[in-house]
């Protein structure tokens, strides 16, 4: 998934989990470089800093489903449970194929 995290708190915000019916595994990744190799790693957090945003993007943070329990649509759109500093927030994410 991407997209942006925005926190207009004066605290900053941990996203500590997101979930899905559609899915059977939901993780939070991080793209890193080491020695000249660029690599996904799976984190258990992602802090959001008070008064700012954070962009899940390709090559940068985000948010990988894995093993959906059926077929998923361009155009469809997807119910997705987040968990922020202990808060649930329910979303709707639109399904968009590759350009």
């Amino acid at each position: 998934m991407y997209g942006a995290i925005h926190n207009g708190t004066e605290n900053a915000l941990v996203l500590e989990s997101v979930k899905s019916d559609r899915f059977k595994r939901i993780e939070i990744h991080q793209t890193t470089t080491s020695e000249g190799r660029m690599r996904m790693e799976r984190i258990d957090t992602l802090t959001i800093p008070a008064r700012s945003a954070v962009e899940l993007a390709p090559g940068k943070a985000h948010i990988m489903l894995f093993e959906a329990t059926e077929p998923v649509k361009n155009g469809e759109i997807i119910p997705v449970t987040i968990t922020l500093s202990g808060t649930t927030h329910s979303l709707e994410v639109l399904v968009r194929g590759n350009p």
